[in-house]
């Protein structure tokens, strides 16, 4: 963040306004295929929702540290995009590897480029932290939930108290996908599984608007405007997956008839037994 923050800082003295200024306008298809992998960014928000059990008064702490969030990532994402192409203008689009490396060394010479790849390296890491922290809880929640049947992923370390094999489980298969899957497909795939289970959380919030307990709770947090929010969440989910490819539309086919066949494989008493003597 001292990276972006200095660039974004020093990068305007050295902004050509000229580049700034838009000859052409975008179609609407490019729009949206940029948009459907600009969604990945914004996904890790959500994952502060796994550790609420961690959390002191999370009803709002919870929502209120995801929108503080958005909104500070959404004022860098802009700053550093406009600082980006104010400085390399119709450039910016050759250097895909690493835009802000060349960026960072117009500005700062040969040392900004080595610095800000190193920074790219801690922030890489810290946001893997992040994720190690998070995600294995819903592993081990569906564990013990019995959503899934292999009861290991509910073991808690005796020392320090993580789910630990949740975190061992996570670690390689992230390990695996990113060693066999290229970055964009990746990317897709991702945000279009992260889509269809936000949708589904949009539906939810309408169901429970019409819970007569959930609107007996003084104490539940409420996304304000009643409808309106999730049906535009609906809606702008829709517009994001209909901007997909058919090889895209394809892999998630594929990935979701995998994961439901799996599903149905370890929910069976029979194979339930097995894992349950396998675990004792």
């Amino acid at each position: 963040l001292v990276l972006l923050l200095l660039i974004i800082l020093i990068g305007f003295l050295d902004i050509d306004l000229s580049n700034l200024m838009w000859d052409t306008v975008p179609s609407f298809d490019k729009i949206g295929s940029a948009s459907l992998i600009l969604y990945f960014a914004y996904t890790g928000a959500g994952s502060a929702i796994s550790v609420n059990g961690e959390v002191i008064n999370p009803q709002k702490t919870i929502p209120r540290a995801i929108l503080l969030s958005v909104i500070v990532i959404s004022i860098v994402y802009i700053l550093v995009q406009t600082v980006a192409q104010g400085v390399l203008g119709d450039s910016l689009p050759q250097y895909v590897e690493n835009p802000l490396g060349e960026v960072a060394s117009r500005i700062f010479g040969p040392i900004g480029l080595t610095l800000l790849t190193i920074g790219a390296g801690v922030s890489m890491f810290g946001g893997i932290s992040s994720k190690v922290l998070s995600v294995p809880r819903l592993l081990y929640a569906a564990s013990l939930d019995n959503v899934l049947p292999f009861k290991a992923l509910a073991k808690v370390h005796p020392k320090f108290a993580t789910p630990y094999v949740s975190i061992i489980v996570y670690v390689s298969l992230g390990f695996i996908l990113a060693t066999i899957g290229g970055l964009k497909h990746l990317l897709v795939v991702s945000s279009a599984t992260s889509l269809i289970i936000s949708m589904g959380v949009a539906f939810a919030v309408i169901k429970l608007r019409r819970d007569p307990r959930y609107n007996s709770d003084k104490n539940a947090f409420r996304i304000p405007g009643g409808y309106t929010l999730p049906v535009l969440s609906i809606l702008a989910t829709l517009w994001f997956l209909s901007n997909m490819t058919y090889e895209e539309v394809t892999s998630i086919i594929y990935f979701t008839i995998v994961l439901t066949i799996l599903y149905f494989l370890i929910n069976s008493k029979r194979v339930q037994r097995i894992f349950g003597k396998v675990a004792d």
